[in-house]
Order: structure tokens, then C-alpha cells, then sequence
């Protein structure tokens, strides 16, 4: 079971280790569930909690960080996907208001505007880090970050988890780009299944409609 919930673009809205650029080959996978951890106020849950948030150019105003606490606290996320972070002094800055929590930062991303993670360590255990199609910034101009997630109680019941930040804007350049991008993705995860584990998790921004008919549907790959 994975819990998910997932916060809009909002300006409103410690040490995070940089991650080392790597090939576009896939490499980090496993299991898609989790065991119970410990929620807001003590209580118990009984799957690993995933959020999903771009936090729209980080900081946005001097209220940003106080703002991420206060929704943090209160959803408790095991691991939070981040979007458009860029520099990584900022970065730390979050880090220092969010107790218990510590995180990744992308390398690299279009304009600097990276994707990165927090995650508590006392619930879940992150190896395996990775940015992921460094190669071609046509489809993906914010490197996928990837890595293995691990629950601290139920280590067998560990998954893999891509964060991505797709080409946003509705021009057809912009649309063909998010549509290779879920080409490349589809590549992506069989081989991550044959290598590690069946059980993956992509989890961003994707700047497009879910249910767009064809032609204008760039999800088709993978679905």
C-alpha cells in the first residue's frame, strides 16, 4: 500500500546531499509498499506515505519555508517529491526548519530549476540515488532523480521511486517534448523491473492532461 497525496504549484507553499550525475541506464528499484510508521499526533500508519509537490521557483517569498512546515507537519509524508528547487543554500535552509526530515537535491535541471526529495530517515531508507536521462535535455530538461526506497520496519517492502518535472507550456514543441519523455520513462521502467524489482513509483510533475484524447495525449506510452 502506498499513500499519496499530492500539492499543487504554490509560493506559499539542515545539509541535502547533492546527487552525482549518472548514465541514463536505469539502476534503482525494488518493492511498492511499506510497513506501518508514525503519523501526526502518534498514530499509525500502516503504508509508506509519498507526497508529491512543486513548490512553483522556490522560495517564492520570505513565508515559503514556514508554509512548507506547517503543510509538512501536518501530513506527515514519509517522502516528499520535490519540483523546482534550485539553489541549494535555500535548500538547506528547509532542511533546518523541518526537523526529523533530510533530503536530495538534483545536480543539475533546466535554468537550475531541479527536482529533489525529503524524506525521514527514522521511517524510510534511501540508496541507490541517481539522476536519470542527463543525456537528453530535449525530453527532459530536469534530470529524473531516482533511487531506492527502503522501510525502515519492513525492509522487503522496498520500491523504487523516479521524481520528474516534465516541459511545461501547450505549444507543440513543448507537448512532443513531455511526449518523449513518457517514451523515454516507458524504457525506463522494464528494464528497472528485469534488473532489481518489479515495483516502481514515478511521482512529478507531468504538465499535461491525464485523459486528453489522442493525438494530443502524450501519455500514451505508458499507458
Amino acid at each position: 500500500l502506498l499513500g499519496l497525496a499530492a500539492c499543487g504549484d504554490d509560493g506559499s507553499g539542515g545539509g541535502g546531499a547533492a546527487i552525482p550525475d549518472a548514465s541514463a541506464a536505469p539502476s534503482t528499484v525494488a518493492t511498492a509498499t511499506s510497513g506501518s510508521t508514525a503519523g501526526a499526533g502518534g498514530a499509525a500508519f500502516e503504508h509508506t506515505r509519498l507526497m508529491t509537490w512543486n513548490l512553483e521557483d522556490f522560495p517564492k517569498s520570505s513565508a515559503t519555508i514556514s508554509a512548507i512546515k506547517e503543510i509538512t507537519d501536518a501530513h506527515a509524508p514519509d517522502v516528499v517529491a520535490l519540483q523546482e528547487l534550485s539553489d541549494q543554500a535555500d535548500f538547506d535552509a528547509l532542511l533546518g526548519a523541518l526537523p526529523g526530515y533530510t533530503g536530495l537535491l538534483a545536480m543539475s535541471g533546466d535554468g537550475f530549476v531541479r527536482v529533489g526529495a525529503l524524506y525521514r530517515p527514522d521511517r524510510v531508507d534511501l540508496a541507490d540515488a541517481q539522476m536519470v536521462f542527463t543525456e537528453d535535455d530535449y525530453a527532459v530538461p530536469r534530470p529524473m532523480l531516482a533511487f531506492r526506497v527502503t522501510p525502515v520496519d519492513r525492509p522487503e517492502q522496498d520500491f523504487a521511486l523516479g521524481i520528474v518535472h516534465l516541459k511545461a507550456q501547450l505549444d507543440a514543441e513543448s507537448t512532443d517534448r513531455r511526449r518523449q519523455a513518457c517514451i523515454r520513462l516507458d524504457q525506463w521502467v522494464p528494464i528497472a523491473q528485469a534488473t532489481l524489482d518489479e515495483d516502481v513509483v514515478i511521482a512529478g510533475g507531468f504538465n499535461d492532461q491525464l485523459l486528453d484524447p489522442q493525438p494530443w495525449n502524450v501519455f500514451g506510452p505508458l499507458l
